[in-house]
């Protein structure tokens, strides 16, 4: 495939369900575009290095999430908690918020995967 034009389905942008959208950018990648042309913002010129990158980091941050809910089982964690535990470098209290969001999806969509025990 040579490009591909996108809506509100790339990078970075407001969703409600985690899972799905990461399914959607999994989908992306297996296109294998060289370019895509958002709705919104600039080119991208290198999608499958920006989806692969994106992909990882999710995943990271995801697997962090859930180590912080493994080490913390016996206690009750709001998501503004995991933040504190999983973002405790690189957060700026001023960041928090955005993360907290993230966060909280994450947990969502943790509950669509599978029950935390």
């Amino acid at each position: 495939m040579a490009g591909l034009l996108s809506d509100r389905c790339y990078f970075f942008q407001v969703f409600e369900d985690l899972h799905d959208y990461m399914k959607s950018l999994d989908k992306i990648l297996a296109l294998k575009p060289t370019l895509v042309y958002p709705a919104h913002g600039a080119l991208v010129k290198d999608p499958i290095t920006h989806l692969t990158y994106y992909i990882s980091h999710r995943n990271e941050r995801e697997a962090q999430i859930i180590k912080a809910l493994e080490s913390h089982k016996n206690e009750f964690l709001t998501a503004m908690d995991i933040v504190k535990i999983v973002y405790v470098v690189s957060a700026k209290i001023f960041l928090w918020h955005l993360v907290h969001c993230n966060t909280t999806i994450s947990m969502i969509m943790f509950g669509v995967q599978w029950t935390l025990s």
